[in-house]
């Protein structure tokens, strides 16, 4: 043991022939809350593998985490002897008084013996005697350390990562795409509750790991101070509502009855002019949004992606780049369009099971598992689009709306009975799946059971024509790409149509504009998903030497 404590035990002297190496150590880290809601606590789980041997460690504070860090987390304890540890006391006393432990004296321990070489004192109308670490361990030169992309272990990242630039000799901190470590886990049916372990062997098994650097932790800063400048915005609101509150109060309970002239409102938009609070939290919020515009304006992503796009500013830029957080987690766009709420579903409203195309939104009965800052970034760049119809992606925009209109009610909106909306849109979209223009179908309106009835058979009929003429090949189709007809009977039978309600308006053209909104959205994420793989790709290194 090392002159300050250390207990360098851990790094096993491996003799090769050619004089001594030391040991690589694997760590793997799994991060975690620290206590959750309920108060269940949640340790970070640490394990270090060396030699084939491992050992684990749990973190139960941030102040843990920050000790493994640097290189100090106590691992054992000893108690504190007099004219031997005066300096070492000081020492902690100024920088770790959490290394300062006061345990207490059992009744069995002869209290005059204890004093006589070590330190005691009454702590909380108890007798303690005075511990400090004996062995300690942590992130030192070497270690290669490997943990999952995204999530609550950003931020350990970003400073295990800094803490091995300084180390140097080799020392990595690596991460893995969540998707890959869980179908890891489940190929090898390991439990959940040694991940750290199994993270712990794929960096020696595995070359499927990215090397967090610098631009990494870029990435791992926006999403701080964008933390922050929502903090200060919710705290700004959060002042504007009490003293709105507090003005109601004081003008209805006045026993004087000297109401005021004019609206409430004039008087809380003076009180809040000269609120000192408020003006400070403005200020303050301020203070923030400069840190997000600073830290993006660093970023290569940003530059290179989201500031050539007209009406993608700041703001909406640092929502979706926090939301998705590192795009190498999503292998696909389906999975980054899933995550974020830009994609399409099929499944009908409050739960019924029609299986028609919808935009996923909450709906009762269903989940809405997205990301809810990433779909709201997504709403209002599409904002920005339609405010910005001569850009490349306003004209997107312009383009689906003409292609919906042509494409539902016959370039005009539909009246439809309530009761029969849902089956008329899922037997519609059937219809145009199985190649039907909607020319064919061009019902103004459907009022009753008898005229859905109608509609639906006349459909019915065209596709019959067209599986005879394509069968004696005077239609040029491929049969095979021919709907099922009783297929598609029984789908239709299953439905549960309603004569009943007011007649409402379908395909509106406030419903065609939001259909081509969601659809431009959709078809952005996809882009910004095959772009920023490819720029990822571009600018990635060699994680590990094999």
């Amino acid at each position: 043991m090392s002159g300050n404590g250390r207990d360098r035990t851990h790094n096993v002297l491996l003799e090769d022939g050619h004089g001594g190496t030391m040991a690589t150590r694997y760590i793997g880290i799994r991060h975690r809350v620290k206590r959750t809601a309920e108060g269940e606590a949640k340790p970070t789980q640490v394990c270090v593998i060396v030699d084939g041997e491992s050992t684990m460690y749990d973190l139960a504070t941030e102040t843990d985490e920050l000790d493994w860090m640097l290189g100090r987390f106590p691992r054992s304890w000893r108690l504190a002897v007099k004219n031997q540890d005066e300096m070492l006391i000081e020492e902690l006393k100024q920088s770790r008084q959490h290394h300062l432990n006061w345990k207490k004296i059992r009744k069995n321990q002869d209290q005059e013996e204890l004093e006589a070489t070590n330190f005691v004192e009454k702590v909380a109308r108890a007798m303690c005697v005075l511990e400090i670490p004996d062995k300690v361990e942590g992130f030192e030169a070497g270690d290669q350390v490997c943990m999952t992309l995204g999530g609550s272990g950003d931020r350990f990242a970003f400073a295990l990562s800094r803490r091995a630039e300084e180390l140097g000799a080799g020392t990595k901190v690596m991460r893995v795409k969540p998707a890959v470590f869980k179908d890891v886990r489940e190929r090898l049916q390991r439990n959940k509750d040694n991940d750290a372990g199994l993270l712990a062997e794929m960096h020696q098994h595995t070359n499927d790991l990215y090397l967090t650097e610098r631009r990494d932790r870029d990435l791992i800063k926006l999403v701080e101070v964008w933390r922050n400048r929502i903090e200060a915005m919710k705290a700004r609101i959060g002042s504007e509502q009490r003293l709105r509150s507090h003005l109601i109060g004081k003008i209805f309970c006045s026993e004087e009855g000297k109401y005021p002239e004019g609206a409430i409102e004039v008087q809380y938009e003076y009180q809040r002019s000269n609120d000192k609070v408020v003006s400070a939290l403005e200020e303050e919020e301020k203070q923030r949004e400069r840190e997000v515009v600073k830290v993006l304006n660093g970023l290569d992503v940003y530059n290179e992606l989201f500031k050539p796009v007209k009406g993608l500013g700041h703001l909406i830029s640092a929502r979706i780049i926090v939301a998705v957080g590192d795009i190498r987690r999503f292998a696909t766009a389906a999975k980054l369009k899933a995550f974020i709420g830009a994609h399409v579903k099929r499944g009908g409203m409050y739960g019924e099971p029609i299986p028609r195309l919808q935009f996923p939104r909450k709906r009762s009965g269903e989940v809405a598992n997205w990301q809810s800052d990433g779909r709201q970034a997504i709403y209002l760049l599409v904002d920005q689009f339609n405010r910005n119809p001569d850009s490349p992606w306003g004209l997107k925009l312009r383009e689906y709306k003409v292609k919906f209109r042509e494409k539902h009610g016959q370039k005009e909106p539909v009246k439809v009975r309530a009761g029969l909306v849902d089956a008329y849109r899922a037997v519609e979209q059937w219809f145009l799946e199985a190649g039907l223009e909607d020319s064919v179908m061009g019902y103004r309106e459907i009022g009753s059971y008898e005229t859905f009835k109608q509609w639906v058979d006349d459909g019915m009929h065209k596709l019959v024509y067209m599986k005879e003429a394509v069968e004696h090949r005077r239609i040029d189709i491929e049969p095979s790409s021919l709907v099922d007809i009783n297929d598609l009977r029984s789908r239709i039978a299953a439905l549960k149509p309603k004569d009943e309600g007011a007649m409402t308006i379908v395909y509106s053209d406030g419903h065609i504009h939001r259909m081509a909104s969601q659809r431009t959205g959709t078809k952005f994420v996809e882009w910004l998903w095959r772009e920023w793989t490819r720029f990822e790709e571009r600018n990635k290194q060699v994680p590990k030497a094999a």
